[in-house]
């Protein structure tokens, strides 16, 4: 709980582990945007992969660059990588593309679906719901990883304020130190002479960022049955209840096994990671 708590005053740059399982295509797809990134340090993580993948893989690896190509992913994707409105609600809201009467067939498999059952993957072909809302980069972080999403990465700043939740677990003489520290350091992080993109390093993972988020029905149901319980972080569980009161208010034919109930504590939260055995 301490750490759920302190976390949003972490800054982004904090050093973290990553692995990436994918087959040589899709390395070669993701690569070729990878390096023309904003941050230097995804450009020089991208560069050594492909290296790598060049020495042991030559002939999936050591084919022709184009300079159009190369010149379109450099300038245009570049500027596209982050999502950075100039203007974005402070208010839940959502739109979709999903017409009621388009359920009727599959009435059978929306009413009758048991807990812990996924949609039929075709009923993605009926359209999606999209979601804008604001989130501390560190729930988003738990968010994006969600395969079946759509979105953009958010540009992490400090324009959108610092999520109300982490201060008001803290206690009161505490919680004037860290509204100190947020003011000190939201000036600091101004003065700092560097892109937008490189300031990120610098701001708390307790800010918030402009999320726009859009699902297919069966990963909207997903998502929402997922991060709904009472294990998942305190700020990103009133998301997905946002979702379902959406969901269920456009769409009441689809059945939805939400856990619904107050926040409480549970010591199973301090178990939600990846660990060796």
């Amino acid at each position: 709980r301490s750490f759920d708590i302190l976390r949003g005053f972490l800054p982004a740059g904090m050093t973290t582990q990553i692995s990436w399982h994918t087959n040589l295509r899709q390395a070669w797809d993701k690569l070729s945007t990878l390096c023309h990134h904003p941050l230097e340090e995804v450009r020089d993580v991208a560069d050594i992969i492909w290296k790598e993948l060049k020495e042991r893989y030559p002939h999936s690896f050591s084919h022709k660059l184009y300079e159009e190509q190369e010149a379109y992913r450099g300038d245009e994707l570049m500027r596209h990588t982050y999502f950075s409105p100039k203007k974005f609600s402070m208010k839940f809201s959502s739109v979709s593309s999903i017409q009621k009467t388009s359920l009727r067939p599959y009435a059978d498999l929306l009413k009758k679906r048991p807990v812990k059952t996924a949609i039929p993957f075709f009923l993605r072909s009926l359209g999606a719901f999209t979601f804008d809302f604001l989130l501390d980069f560190g729930s988003f972080r738990d968010l994006q990883r969600h395969r079946a999403s759509i979105y953009q990465m958010p540009l992490l700043t400090t324009k959108f304020g610092f999520h109300p939740w982490y201060l008001s677990q803290l206690p009161e003489f505490l919680r004037k130190k860290a509204n100190k520290l947020i003011e000190l350091q939201t000036k600091a992080i101004k003065k700092v002479k560097a892109s937008e993109e490189d300031r990120q390093y610098f701001v708390a993972m307790g800010f918030q960022v402009p999320c726009r988020f859009t699902f297919d029905l069966p990963a909207l149901v997903y998502f929402i049955e997922l991060r709904s319980g009472k294990l998942v972080h305190a700020t990103l569980r009133p998301i997905a209840h946002a979702m379902h009161h959406v969901l269920k208010k456009t769409l009441p034919i689809v059945r939805l096994h939400t856990d619904l109930d107050l926040d409480d504590w549970d010591v199973r939260r301090g178990l939600q990671d990846i660990v060796k055995k």
